[in-house]
């Protein structure tokens, strides 16, 4: 419960609290986290939540994992608030394209994964990890190969 409802919480504040102050990530410390391997400096070589949870609660082996309103603001700062959000409404809208026609059964398991890692992560990872993205590709391919077509109709003759 304390996981839950308090601690995710409180990792946001303490990530907010600490990019206010500190040079922002620009991603580094998720999507273009590649670029440390190539030895490009980037503004912290050290894993973020590590560095946090070092300085707020004083445990150097502490991983303070940020939710995506963290995220967004330790990437891009106020500009990030303002441009995470319409980042999630394209995906979501891809998923509202993409499934169209598609009974929901085969759409809550991507809803519910994706849903419950965004209260606790950062939006790339969810899609690209979380199985976000395979799951559109999985539905994009079985609509247009026509898979679901038998089943609607037999939910549609089971409903009359």
């Amino acid at each position: 419960m304390r996981r839950v409802f308090f601690t995710t919480s409180l990792n946001n504040w303490f990530w907010i609290d600490f990019f206010q102050n500190h040079p922002k990530t620009l991603g580094t410390n998720s999507y273009f986290g590649w670029l440390k391997r190539l030895d490009v400096q980037v503004p912290y070589q050290d894993n973020i939540s590590m560095i946090i949870g070092d300085l707020y609660y004083n445990d150097e082996t502490t991983n303070a994992a940020s939710g995506t309103i963290a995220d967004a603001y330790s990437n891009l700062g106020w500009l990030g608030l303002i441009f995470f959000p319409f980042t999630l409404v394209f995906i979501v809208k891809l998923l509202d394209k993409v499934t169209l026609g598609v009974n929901i059964t085969y759409i809550i398991p991507i809803i519910v994964t994706v849903s419950i890692y965004l209260l606790n992560g950062s939006i790339y990872t969810a899609v690209v990890t979380y199985g976000y993205l395979f799951g559109l590709l999985l539905i994009y391919y079985m609509n247009k190969c026509n898979m679901f077509v038998g089943q609607n109709v037999n939910i549609l003759k089971k409903e009359s």
